[in-house]
């Protein structure tokens, strides 16, 4: 009992011990589980595929993996219903045969073109198959005791004679198990012979198995390719069987030495690329190396996390690159890269294989090339050469004075001095262990316990800290200041030994010590850096700064060139934390979004990221170095990056592309089930999208497992883009709205993004057109294009024969629309001439009216001719206006009038014509406001014209009546006038009712004896109503009568302010603008100012109208006449006249550049000039008002009226030279009435006013001044101020002094001598005369 015991004890003490050991071997895993998109984290089987992905069958389902993605398949069913597959084992075959087998035993091949598991039938349609094992053809099946081939490619089925026809087997015989591999067929049966078929030699040996093998559930896992069989037996171990020579070796875990497993139940068995057996036991993996014949052993490790992460491996499988898969249990996939990885990590934890703190600060090499690394918060580690394992670890609890270690310097072989932050400088003995400790506290001269970075020089150390630079003398062991001057008190954070001189970086700047004539300079180069983190010196003599916020910085001493690499020149980053030389002299420059190899030749830069292979982007500030066997070694805020710039071959391999699927509209295509994708894209099809399918996207894999599937890609369409499109590890491209036709999409891979293979997969891709582009399409088109053809003839033909009928009625419409224009065009200027005769026949004919002598029966008939040609006068306004609004001269002017007087006036105006034709006139005006905004001119028009047609067209005993209302729409502020005339007259037919506002539109009125009129009345109407923006409409009934209905808006906001007249005043009924009885007794009193009797100029081309004007003022004023504008200024030459009164229409000369030139003559400027035409409308009186005339008037006349406004010029023009002499605040200026007036007098003003004092200031001064006559200048003064010459100077003094005396600024003596005058009494005389009393009684009152 005590022997077991100790037994016991003996083997758990060394079980522990190899279990350590095993821990320490060195091979990495990555660890693919559910959290990486595994479906199930328990592993069957595992296998590889002719494109390349990975296959894993799983405890729930099958999945394939392109390095990044994993995607589940289902089984499909020949009638389309869709399972589950619960796969144990992969069989392949032929590079185009996968089938998996379930753990019901059900067999699925997948079906690569569709990209689907379909049911293997030729082994689930036999019932008597018990067992299944893959060969290189094809299958052998083990039914029941027969054995037999099935061909993969033909599905015939062999026995194993058949097959093999050089086989001594025996059929009664029962075969256990077998394994076709390597050109070994071995069949493994009950009577314990092993069965050895050479393939390929065609030979067969038979191998008697000793009988501890013999179990009945042994298993052939494995044929190596040192033809050796590895058999296993459940929980009793692994057996190596040499089929050459028959040895059997036996592996188990009660084995000792070399022959000992982690566990007797073996699971896989697997070789690698080197020829190493990998085993896979419930325990753990032994790898078996035939070459020392030695196990390596892994197992879980918690503190190992690059470990393996579960104990119990069931599948083990090699992939052409030599990867291997593991299979486990509950651990998903563990992968081990056929290569260790250009980086290498060392990440923070407890495991030997860990550092003991995530920022690494600085890196040293000791003389046995271990490297020590010093960190912010966990002392220092020392990894070692040999092994890569963390084998010291020094920090505050074993002597280190504190964490947190910026530098490490070894003087020699044993000592090791560490700059620590805050706790000075450690001298660490490799030999002893023992610490010795420099610090303020024993070497007071030492600047600051803050050590930034040491460097040895000869016997001395230089020390950087935050207050400045010290040198240890190593001899005298004495701590001195370093150019105090300079680098007191200022923090300097690293130090650099180059060739010829030591370099300092801090953040005010950066410094040179020439090592040979001891002299420091400050680099102004860099003298713009304000964040300077590192400075070093290359092989080439070039000097580097890295900054924290503006980049890498260079500068060339031997060629005085600058260099600079930040984001704003295309570096990818601007924060520089390290930087160290190639052996090839290029850069490896770390900062905060990764790490970049740059060449200084060719400037490629390279970047390394995350997506990359780099295991971490943030590095740390001068946390870099390179060892003497070229390793580079970068400090992370995640651990230790190192990797050695000769080691990129893994990066050269050319990565085989792969289609991984499609998508039309974000939706997946599955092969076969849409007719785009008929088959997979691996197989290259060709795809053909409608011209509608314009989103698709095709998604695509590197397979590049020794990165976990990161990697570079750049792709481009053919016959869409030009070049490559570079977009990093982006798996997809998507494209939009093509455009019909052929493309062809290349997509290629690369590991570094810098080296990229000949290998490129690519695929058709075809647009088809949309049906109206599409053959068919054009077919159609040329269908059309002969039926269109067909149909032009055919209608060619008739549009001929309708032509000639089409242009005549063009013709005749032509036609008619000119007669139309030429009669308007001719009644237009034939009006013009007619108001002359008018004007003569009206103007005597109100004469002879207003004489009381006439007897009763001469003045009615004199008042029927008065009538008559107010009628004629009537219809030429009517015509003239028409003709105004057809081109739009004619305005609006509304304003806010009571239209109900104006409808009463109307009415009375047509009782006694209703009357004498025996027709009853009514007007209904009960519902209508009195004050409306419209232009009561306007509306007249629109009354009169509709009343005279309706009077016109009633027959005897008939009506007309007029409503007038006021209709408010929902809008309470819109208003519309609603006028209805209605009569029972003959009415309008139908068919002519659409034409009665036609110009020139008249009707026979069949029935009555009514000659026809102008046509002019009710498209005159229809025109002023539009104008007045509102609406008319009519309604007849033959035999009954007609009704017209007028709508106009009422609102002053309907209007525009341009349309708007402010005042009362717009209509007045008939001549009653001028008071007919006024006398003129006060235009007799007033003019005799200017002169006793007034000239008057009157010229006009007509002789009879020129005396017609003569008679009626040849009582009042003198008048002078002239035929034509030339004989006008020839009489104006003779004498100038007090006012001018001039056609505007005559020959040579016309009135328009009569005033003109009146106007801008300085001697008749002054002369009011008074215009008579026949031209009537707003423009023809603004362009005579432009030329300077004082008033317009339109002819015919009145002649009372016309005597009444001569009469108001004179009286105005002589109140204002009144009011000149009378009011002192009235400017001289004001009584100018041109321009060339206003001048004039401004200007004796001004002399007048700047001589003011000066008594000799006469009349001659001013006519040499103003150079003009003595006489005109006499004569313009008189007629404008009515003074003299010297009155008007007297005045201007005059009104000069009272404006002195009035401010206090002076007395009545001083006032008379500061204004020109002689004497205050000859002032007080000309004041008393001018004013009406003297000064003193002037500013009394």
């Amino acid at each position: 009992m005590r022997k077991r015991l100790r037994l016991n004890l003996l083997v758990g003490v060394w079980f522990a011990v190899f279990s350590a050991y095993a821990n320490n071997a060195n091979l990495k895993f990555y660890h693919y589980t559910n959290e990486d998109g595994l479906p199930s984290s328990y592993i069957k089987s595992i296998c590889q595929d002719q494109f390349g992905f990975i296959w894993a069958a799983t405890r729930s389902t099958v999945c394939r993996f392109d390095g990044k993605h994993f995607k589940t398949f289902r089984a499909v069913a020949p009638d389309g219903s869709i399972s589950d597959i619960w796969g144990k084992t992969f069989y392949r075959c032929n590079d185009s045969l996968l089938i998996v087998r379930t753990t019901d035993d059900k067999c699925y091949s997948f079906n690569f073109l569709l990209e689907q598991f379909e049911p293997f039938l030729p082994v689930n349609n036999r019932t008597n198959v018990t067992d299944f094992f893959q060969a290189k053809d094809g299958f052998w099946l083990l039914c029941q005791d027969s054995l037999y081939f099935l061909n993969a490619g033909t599905g015939n089925l062999q026995s194993l004679n058949q097959k093999l026809p050089f086989a001594e087997q025996s059929e009664q015989i029962r075969v256990t198990t077998l394994k076709e591999q390597n050109q070994y067929l071995v069949i493994l049966c009950e009577n314990k012979w092993l069965n050895v078929f050479d393939l390929k030699q065609k030979t067969q040996r038979k191998i008697n198995l000793p009988n501890d093998l013999y179990d009945k559930n042994l298993s052939i896992l494995y044929i190596d390719r040192k033809n050796n069989a590895w058999i296993k037996a459940y929980d009793v171990g692994l057996w190596k069987v040499n089929l050459t020579n028959g040895q059997v070796i036996h592996y188990a875990f009660g084995q000792k030495g070399n022959r000992h497993l982690l566990h007797n139940m073996v699971h896989t068995v697997s070789e690698d690329k080197a020829g190493n057996i990998w085993i896979g036991t419930e325990d753990g993996l032994c790898i078996w190396s035939p070459y020392s014949e030695t196990f390596d052993y892994y197992q879980h490790n918690i503190n190992n996390p690059d470990g393996l992460n579960t104990n119990p491996v069931y599948n083990i499988f090699c992939d052409r690159q030599g990867n291997m898969w593991l299979g486990t249990y509950f651990g998903g996939i563990n992968f081990c890269g056929n290569n260790s990885g250009f980086f290498k990590v060392w990440r923070a934890g407890t495991s030997r294989q860990q550092i003991s703190g995530s920022a690494v600060s600085c890196i040293a090499e000791d003389y046995f090339g271990n490297i020590w690394i010093g960190m912010e918060d966990m002392g220092i580690n020392r990894i070692d050469a040999h092994t890569g394992m963390v084998s010291c670890r020094i920090n505050e609890n074993n002597g280190l004075s504190f964490n947190n270690v910026h530098d490490i310097l070894f003087e020699n072989r044993y000592r090791m001095w560490i700059a620590t932050y805050t706790g000075g400088i450690n001298i660490y003995n490799l030999d002893t262990h023992k610490f010795e400790y420099i610090n303020q506290t024993s070497y007071p001269a030492l600047p600051s316990n803050n050590i930034y970075s040491l460097l040895h020089i000869g016997d001395s150390i230089f020390i950087s800290t935050s207050a400045g630079v010290s040198v240890f003398d190593l001899k005298r062991k004495k701590v001195s200041p370093f150019y105090d001057d300079v680098f007191d008190q200022r923090m300097v954070e690293y130090m650099y030994e180059g060739k010829e001189k030591v370099w300092f970086s801090s953040y005010f700047g950066v410094f040179g010590w020439d090592k040979k004539h001891h002299s420091l300079e400050e680099i102004e180069q860099f003298s713009h850096l304000k964040k300077a983190n590192f400075v070093k010196s290359d092989s080439k003599g070039r000097v580097w700064v890295g900054d924290c916020l503006q980049g890498l910085w260079g500068y060339d001493f031997k060629n005085d060139s600058i260099y600079s690499y930040n984001r704003e020149n295309g570096f990818p980053f601007s924060w520089i934390f390290s930087m160290e030389e190639g052996s090839d002299g290029d850069l490896w420059i770390g900062g905060d979004k990764g790490l970049v190899h740059l060449n200084l030749d060719t400037k490629e830069q390279v970047w390394y990221t995350r997506e990359s292979g780099l295991p971490c982007e943030q590095f740390n500030y001068r946390a870099s170095y390179k060892g003497r066997k070229g390793n580079i070694f970068l400090g992370s805020n995640n651990g230790l990056i190192a990797f050695n710039e000769n080691n990129q071959h893994d990066n050269e391999t050319e990565l085989d592309v792969v289609f991984r699927g499609m998508q039309l509209f974000n939706k997946e295509l599955v092969p076969g089930t849409n007719p785009v994708l008929q088959k997979s894209l691996n197989f290259h099809p060709d795809i053909h999208f409608k011209y509608s399918e314009n989103v698709f996207t095709i998604e695509y894999s590197g397979l590049h497992f020794q990165n976990r599937g990161i990697c570079q890609y750049a792709y481009y369409l053919e016959n869409f883009e030009e070049d490559w499109n570079y977009v990093g590890n982006r798996d997809f491209a998507t494209y939009t709205s093509l455009r019909p036709g052929e493309y062809f999409f290349h997509v290629r891979a690369s590991a570094d993004n810098k080296k990229w293979g000949e290998q490129v997969n690519t695929l058709r891709i075809i647009v088809e057109p949309p049906f109206w582009l599409s053959k068919w399409g054009f077919f159609v088109y040329f269908l059309v294009f002969v039926l269109l053809l067909l149909t032009i003839y055919l209608v060619s033909t008739r549009i001929q024969k309708s032509r000639a009928l089409v242009e005549m009625e063009r013709k005749e419409r032509e036609h008619h629309e000119a007669l139309n224009n030429f009669k308007l065009e001719f009644f237009t200027n034939i009006s013009h001439e007619l108001r002359t005769p008018l004007t003569l026949i009206l103007g005597p004919l109100t004469q002879i009216i207003q004489d009381e002598n006439l007897s009763p029966a001469l003045w009615k008939k004199m008042k029927g001719i008065k009538n008559n040609a107010h009628r004629l006068l009537t219809l030429i306004n009517q015509l003239l206006e028409f003709r105004k609004v057809e081109k739009g001269k004619e305005k609006l002017q509304v304003s806010h009038q009571n239209i109900t007087g104006l409808l009463n006036e109307i009415e009375e105006s047509f009782a006694e014509s209703a009357t004498v034709k025996g027709i009853n006139l009514e007007f209904d005006l009960k519902q209508l406001e009195k004050l409306l905004w419209v232009d009561c001119q306007k509306l007249e028009n629109m009354v009169v014209n509709i009343i005279a047609n309706a009077l016109k067209y009633t027959p005897e005993g008939g009506s007309v009546k007029l409503s007038a209302c006021v209709l408010t729409e929902k809008t309470p502020a819109k208003k519309l006038l609603k006028i209805k005339i209605a009569d029972t007259g003959i009415g309008i037919e139908p068919s002519k009712l659409n034409r009665v506002f036609d110009r020139f539109y008249t009707d026979d009125a069949s029935g009555m004896n009514i000659s026809r009129g102008s046509g002019i009345g009710l498209a005159l109407v229809k025109s002023l109503v539009r104008l007045h923006k509102g609406k008319i409409r009519a309604e007849s009934t033959v035999g009954e009568g007609t009704v017209f209905t007028i709508e106009i808006p009422v609102c002053r906001k309907d209007y525009s302010e341009n349309e708007i007249t402010l005042g009362d005043g717009q209509y007045v009924v008939g001549e009653r603008t001028i008071d007919d009885s006024a006398g003129n007794s006060l235009f007799h009193k007033n003019i005799g100012i200017l002169s006793e009797r007034p000239t008057l100029l009157v010229i006009d081309d007509n002789k009879e109208l020129l005396d017609f004007i003569s008679e009626i003022l040849t009582e009042d004023y003198v008048v002078v006449t002239a035929v034509d504008g030339e004989q006008g200024c020839e009489k104006i030459e003779e004498g100038l006249p007090d006012l001018i009164i001039s056609d505007v229409m005559m020959p040579g000369i016309d009135g328009f550049e009569l005033t003109r030139k009146l106007k801008s003559d300085i001697r008749t400027s002054h002369i009011p000039v008074l215009l008579l035409t026949a031209k009537s409308g707003e423009e023809n009186e603004f362009e005579g008002l432009q030329t300077g005339a004082d008033y317009y008037i339109e002819k015919p006349f009145m002649p009372h009226i016309l005597c009444k406004l001569i009469e108001n010029i004179l009286t105005t023009r002589n109140n204002l030279v009144e009011r000149f002499r009378s009011d002192l605040t009235m400017k001289p200026l004001e009584v100018a009435c041109s321009e060339s007036d206003k001048d004039l007098i401004e200007k004796i003003t001004n002399l007048v006013k700047a001589r003011i004092d000066d008594p000799e200031l006469d009349v001659s001064a001013l006519v040499k001044e103003v150079s003009i006559s003595r006489s005109l200048l006499h004569v313009k003064l008189k007629k404008l101020t009515g003074c003299s010459a010297t009155e008007f100077i007297r005045s201007i003094r005059l009104r000069e002094a009272v404006k002195l005396i009035a401010e206090g600024k002076c007395n009545v003596s001083d006032a008379a001598y500061r204004t020109g005058f002689s004497s205050a009494t000859y002032f007080t005389k000309r004041f008393k005369e001018y004013f009406g009393v003297t000064p003193k009684a002037y500013f009394k009152k």
